[in-house]
């Protein structure tokens, strides 16, 4: 089987770069995706996107939140709360096999403006550069493409194959969790709690979408490499924090959910033909560990370069257009949020109330914060001196970054 456009991975990457190649003009594209029914390669979840530099790819993908929100609400380890209410949107994605998730629609999507969509397809191994071996339902077959884009997520077979995840300076986050029905909190406001002790290096979220009523509740934390038993981590963390496990109690259950991410340096993105995206190419928001805007951008880029240099004839070295455009419009925001990451790693539960009390003493206005940061220096500076390891905390991680 032969193809100008190989995608590996249907999901928000694999299913952007689909669409924005098909658009362009490239009329042979062929998706592989290991699930077996359409949406259903992504866990079931509730995913989020800061509406800002990301509405006009939305719109040429004609691509629309499941709801948007200007509000969330935000607690420290002993349940101390501020409300945000920002300026900037958050964008609602659901995810997974629902017919309106995020994923569904991109595969559908794909199919509609004619890609070959093979379903229950998992990619084995690449032969050379332009080869892809893969298993369609339990059969071996061999596809050639002019391009490959590897959108194949966390655990990519060509990240490995390439040895891209060689870099051992990573942090693993697992996200565990469920959805379901009937959270006890307020439809379309989003619930952040944080806690060094038992959320180690990440927070728990709880979100109910106002439009399907669907509930979505996610426990984050870092972890080696070794297995756990995540429902019963899942459990561990809802005994430890009453005020969590109160939101859940009287809530219908649909399926537990489990996630892992690689917080680390971006690999790689193009060798030879082949691109790479998304996760599989470790691009992800250090500090709150978003990677859908990464996602969708990155796919939406890597197609229009792919369309680019099928249709044009242009030279291989076309392909590190990708490159360069990914570095210049994700990277800023992902080393500053590297920042941010590392010094709240560097907090306790102590330092993280003592921001808290800032937060509340100035109604969480962090849009104002930082836009004009010198307005609250006044307020900022004597907490800051009072706590002299978090200044060091902030230097060492500058300095890291530089």
């Amino acid at each position: 089987m032969e193809c100008d456009l190989l995608i590996i991975g249907a999901g928000a990457s694999g299913g952007t770069s689909a669409v924005s190649a098909l658009e362009g003009g490239v009329s042979d594209v062929v998706v592989v995706e290991k699930s077996p029914e359409k949406g259903g390669g992504v866990c079931k979840k509730i995913d989020f996107i800061k509406g800002i530099g990301i509405n006009d790819t939305l719109k040429k993908l004609n691509l629309k939140p499941n709801y948007t929100s200007n509000t969330s609400r935000w607690y420290s380890p002993s349940n101390k709360c501020f409300t945000l209410k920002s300026e900037i949107s958050d964008l609602w994605f659901t995810r997974g096999d629902f017919e309106d998730s995020l994923d569904y629609r991109l595969q559908q999507l794909t199919l509609d403006k004619g890609a070959n969509l093979l379903l229950n397809t998992e990619l084995v191994e690449i032969n050379g550069k332009n080869t892809a071996v893969v298993r369609e339902n339990g059969k071996i077959k061999k596809i050639k493409a002019k391009v490959i884009i590897d959108a194949e997520g966390v655990n990519s077979v060509i990240g490995k194959s390439l040895d891209l995840y060689s870099d051992k300076k990573y942090r693993r986050i697992l996200g565990v969790g469920m959805v379901g029905w009937d959270f006890n909190i307020e439809a379309g406001i989003p619930e952040i709690f944080f806690d060094q002790e038992n959320m180690p290096g990440s927070y728990c979220l709880l979100a109910k979408n106002p439009k399907d009523k669907l509930c979505y509740a996610v426990v984050g934390f870092e972890c080696s490499d070794k297995l756990f038993n995540v429902k019963k981590i899942f459990e561990n963390v809802l005994a430890k924090k009453p005020l969590i496990k109160s939101r859940l109690e009287e809530s219908t259950f649909i399926e537990n959910v489990f996630g892992e991410l690689y917080v680390a340096k971006p690999t790689q993105l193009v060798m030879d033909n082949i691109i790479i995206t998304g996760d599989s190419a470790r691009l992800m928001e250090p500090f709150l560990h978003y990677g859908l805007r990464e996602a969708i951008v990155s796919g939406y880029v890597a197609g229009i370069v792919s369309q680019k240099f099928l249709n044009q004839k242009k030279d291989a070295n076309y392909l590190k257009k990708y490159s360069e455009e990914v570095e210049r419009i994700l990277f800023p925001k992902l080393k500053r949020n590297g920042i941010y990451e590392r010094c709240f790693n560097n907090l306790c539960n102590s330092d993280i109330e003592k921001v808290f009390d800032f937060l509340i003493e100035n109604e969480g206005n962090l849009d104002n914060m930082s836009e004009k940061p010198y307005l609250y220096l006044h307020r900022l500076i004597p907490l800051l001196f009072k706590n002299p390891n978090f200044i060091l905390n902030v230097l060492k991680a500058i300095i890291r970054e530089k």
